[in-house]
């Protein structure tokens, strides 16, 4: 008698990000030419994990009755302090009303937004390409992803394809849920302009005068976005008087922490009179998801932000890694170009795409033949630069670029 469920049954077993990390593993081994651009992890030059001694020092300083104790379900209220102040400091002024909820991780709180805020079998609206786990978290959370493209044949953001089908969901739904990996996106290193966020929001504002508008923005790569965040925290702030916006952080990337598995998220309804009800289902939908979470990596996590003087030395150590990233994404957009790869401007974060036919069978040349490792997905191939050694950029750009031009 098989006890599986239909819906979980014929699933593939490992996850193919980590699946493809494990093979890189492998091969360097007997390899020393071999090029990991597969998981989202920041590597220094050197090839070690790139990690802030001063998180690293809060967290074997947090005490062990705090590690073994369980946290408040919505996480302790330095916690959620922390992460309203960094969140919401883009926000000019007085930062608006809101509800902070620990998750795990940045995952957890998108989870989370589509729970509480997407009725059963509703479509989200994303942009592909997106990050992959996207679609597994709404299928999870009982609905479904609906995808129009990031940008139109110009290379621009894609604002007719974007209101379009707003109108559709809304038509058809009668409300709407707007999930969007902005700046930084995963997996493209795309961010949009200000010129794009305005249009995006006046988009969704309109949309109002038909039915509730929701707007989760993934926030994972934020600490490493190229252009200040003013002008998208005023634009959000704007449009929080009309939209409900919900904001997922994560400590995974911004303190370098991924195992710690610490996130957050922020719900701004447009009406502080919501804030009562948020609050009570949003503990309500943790407590049936996970329960609560870490509370040593909160306590850790509180402390980094709120205690002047970690926070300072924090940024201090995260800087040249920012830079790191900047100095590999400025030779990525140098030679991609010129190899003729049809990849966009690389704008911040942790990735950059090619985009390409038949990206599963390149990928598997590109191990094949090159000794290289970049996951594949539907139209192209993503290119973790976080992971890549700066003198490894240009290499890693000109075995791509063998591979696409090889006939198959």
């Amino acid at each position: 008698m098989f006890h599986l469920t239909s819906r979980y049954q014929g699933l593939a077993g490992a996850d193919p990000v980590f699946a493809l990390s494990e093979a890189a593993r492998a091969r360097k081994a007997v390899s020393d030419r071999v090029i990991d651009a597969s998981l989202g992890v920041l590597m220094d030059d050197a090839g070690q994990l790139a990690l802030l001694p001063t998180v690293t020092q809060a967290l074997r300083e947090v005490p062990p009755d705090i590690w073994a104790a369980y946290a408040p379900i919505h996480g302790t209220s330095q916690f959620q302090q922390a992460v309203k102040e960094e969140t919401l400091a883009m926000f000019p002024g007085q930062a608006p009303p809101s509800v902070v909820v620990a998750t795990p991780g940045g995952s957890g709180a998108i989870r989370l937004a589509l729970t509480t805020m997407v009725e059963p079998g509703h479509a989200v609206l994303t942009l592909s390409p997106s990050w992959g786990p996207y679609a597994t978290l709404t299928r999870e959370a009982g609905c479904r992803l609906q995808s129009i493209p990031l940008v139109n044949e110009n290379g621009r953001f894609s604002i007719d394809a974007f209101e379009q089908a707003l109108q559709d969901l809304m038509r058809t739904q009668g409300r709407v849920t707007v999930l969007l990996n902005d700046p930084c996106q995963n997996p493209t290193g795309f961010s949009m302009t200000e010129a794009d966020w305005q249009a995006v929001a006046a988009s969704l504002q309109k949309l109002t005068a038909f039915g509730p508008v929701a707007l989760i923005l993934d926030l994972a790569y934020s600490a490493y976005a190229i252009e200040p965040l003013a002008s998208l925290g005023q634009t959000l702030a704007d449009l929080s008087h009309h939209v409900l916006v919900a904001l997922a952080w994560s400590a995974s990337k911004t303190l370098l922490h991924y195992g710690l598995r610490v996130g957050a998220m922020v719900v701004i309804p447009p009406s502080s009179s919501d804030l009562a009800s948020w609050h009570a289902a949003l503990g309500y939908a943790c407590r049936g998801l996970w329960s609560n979470c870490n509370h040593g990596g909160m306590t850790a996590v509180a402390r980094v932000f709120l205690d002047d003087e970690l926070h300072t030395a924090m940024l201090q150590e995260r800087a040249p890694y920012e830079q790191l990233l900047r100095s590999r994404g400025d030779i990525w957009n140098q030679v991609a170009p010129v190899l003729g790869l049809h990849s966009p401007e690389y704008r911040g974060g942790f990735f950059t795409v090619v985009f390409c036919d038949r990206a599963a069978d390149h990928a598997k040349l590109l191990q094949q033949h090159e000794d290289v490792f970049v996951l594949p997905f539907a139209g192209g191939l993503r290119v973790a630069l976080c992971s890549v050694s700066t003198s490894q950029v240009r290499t890693l750009a000109e075995a791509i670029a063998r591979s696409v031009g090889h006939p198959m």
